[in-house]
């Protein structure tokens, strides 16, 4: 993988990691670079966890409605949506309760590495204990998608913000 450095970025000095971790890393400092702080959004996180909830209840509901009658109307792709914007705002909402404000965007994987390594850890730590036992991750790798953050993390958050 060629690895393309703008103007004044280096690789850091002794760097082992894998390309692809060195990239984002590279590919999202240039990102907090370029945002001014105008593009800082403050907001109340409570306001926007409840925007969240929201989001994730009318998913919830409607995959209720398919499971209880079947119902053919309902489209796939509006639960998929309904879900990319919950995560969207519970990834802004954590942001905001760290720091006080979230960068404008819609790119997952920018948002969940803008939050503190703490957050991130505590996140994959839930994801996986899930993943591991839940029937709805089962259903997933059995139509062939991947569910394991931890081993494709960022790969994963960036394939969900290309889908949706």
């Amino acid at each position: 993988m060629a690895l393309m450095l703008g103007a004044g970025e280096r690789l850091p000095r002794g760097h082992s990691g894998s390309p692809q971790k060195l990239l984002a890393k590279l590919s999202r400092e240039r990102w907090k670079r370029s945002m001014s702080r105008n593009d800082l959004v403050s907001a109340d996180p409570r306001l926007i966890f409840q925007s969240a909830e929201a989001f994730l209840n009318v998913c919830r509901t409607l995959d209720a409605e398919i499971k209880k009658r079947g119902n053919p109307h309902i489209l796939p792709l509006t639960m998929a949506v309904n879900s990319a914007l919950a995560l969207e705002l519970f990834l802004k909402c954590l942001r905001t309760i760290e720091s006080g404000g979230f960068f404008k965007g819609h790119e997952f994987d920018e948002q969940y590495f803008d939050l503190q390594e703490s957050t991130r850890n505590e996140i994959l730590r839930r994801h996986d204990e899930a993943e591991s036992s839940d029937p709805f991750f089962a259903n997933m790798r059995a139509n062939e998608f991947k569910t394991d953050l931890s081993k494709n993390g960022e790969a994963h958050f960036r394939s969900l913000s290309v889908r949706f």
